[in-house]
């Protein structure tokens, strides 16, 4: 990845994390999906990662399957294992 696409991702990155209360569980799933696919690790990404984490928590989402699905396959790409985000997706 060229410097400036990198940079890019971190401004996006700052920009979200104040925002994800305003995203739904689709932009919230598709998000740590892209992140995940992305496998670039930057301390921007994890604040972003973690603030998804929180958000779901949060919110008690109640995901649909694509939703459930990707932040599933996200967590296991990304290595999380967050007890209470993994008891969440479980149940």
């Amino acid at each position: 990845m060229r410097r400036h696409d990198q940079q890019l991702l971190e401004a996006l990155g700052r920009a979200a994390v104040p925002k994800l209360s305003e995203f739904d569980e689709q932009a919230l799933s598709t998000t740590m999906w892209a992140l995940a696919k992305l496998t670039i690790p930057n301390r921007t990404n994890q604040m972003l990662i973690d603030g998804i984490v929180l958000e779901l928590l949060n919110r008690d989402a109640n995901l649909h399957q694509q939703g459930l699905a990707n932040i599933s396959w996200s967590c296991a790409t990304l290595r999380i294992g967050d007890p209470a985000l993994l008891s969440a997706l479980a149940g």
